[in-house]
């Protein structure tokens, strides 16, 4: 990923799936990368205010779901932590 990309998360707070991507993601070292959570059991939560291009994904097949973003380009999201951690490149 190039400086200044954008890793989106999608999950039900608290839910073991979500639970083990934000894990995932805390064993990196992330410099010039915005993490954003997007709760996917809430229709309208705070984050989709501020904002609004999370409102253009979410979860699948009701699982945690990340978003590797790059400039205006996002990689396919996943559902496994260790695809997310190779879609960062890190």
């Amino acid at each position: 990923m190039h400086p200044g990309g954008v890793s989106g998360g999608y999950g039900r707070k608290g839910a073991p799936d979500t639970a083990r991507m934000l894990e995932a993601l805390n064993t990196r070292f992330l410099p010039n990368t915005v993490v954003i959570f997007r709760p996917g059991d809430r229709k309208a939560p705070r984050i989709s205010r501020m904002a609004k291009f999370v409102n253009n994904y979410g979860m699948r097949e009701g699982k945690a779901t990340a978003y590797v973003c790059s400039g205006r380009t996002c990689k396919a999201p996943s559902t496994d932590p260790g695809e997310m951690l190779a879609a960062l490149g890190r």
